[in-house]
């Protein structure tokens, strides 16, 4: 290899190197800001749309309120539950990117062919926290299977079974 070649081998290193960390970083901050927004809405925006619809019914049972602030104030608190999901499904979203993001500088580092990436299907031989996911035994021996029972049965076993004397 001459020095030329050794040189661009380490510039594409370290330009592998940057867009790892870039990409690491983007994520965790997804997960930072999603994670913030969630705790937001659990610790402030939730119990204060929780009052104010707990004290309109109070009011309202009193006869010092009407239905329609009764109504808009369930409504707001209904609103304010829907916007919690939403983060609460971002903030995982972001961590599934992470862990993804994760997965594939593990694969880079140790250049192991790990298949085309999907968050919803981590165990299509990818690698997640550093460990490969394996296929089972069983899926990659062809003389091996379930029995009866749900245990694992080899053919070469089965073929030694002898028949019972009757």
């Amino acid at each position: 290899m001459t020095e030329a070649e050794v040189a661009l081998e380490e510039a594409r290193l370290d330009a592998a190197k940057r867009q790892v960390a870039e990409t690491l970083e983007t994520a965790y901050r997804r997960v930072r800001g999603a994670a913030a927004q969630l705790r937001a809405y659990d610790e402030e925006a939730l119990p204060a749309a929780s009052e104010a619809a707990q004290l309109t019914r109070e009011a309202y049972g009193f006869g010092r309120g009407d239905i329609f602030r009764v109504l808009e104030t369930e409504r707001a608190l209904i609103d304010v539950r829907r916007a919690r999901v939403v983060a609460y499904r971002e903030l995982k979203r972001s961590e599934a990117d992470l862990l993804a993001a994760a997965g594939e500088i593990d694969s880079m580092l140790s250049r192991t062919v790990t298949g085309p990436t999907h968050r919803l299907a981590p165990a299509q031989g990818h690698v997640v926290r550093r460990q490969r996911i394996e296929r089972h035994p069983i899926d990659r021996d062809p003389g091996v299977g379930l029995d009866r029972d749900g245990g694992v049965a080899h053919a070469d076993r089965q073929a030694r079974r002898t028949p019972s004397s009757t």
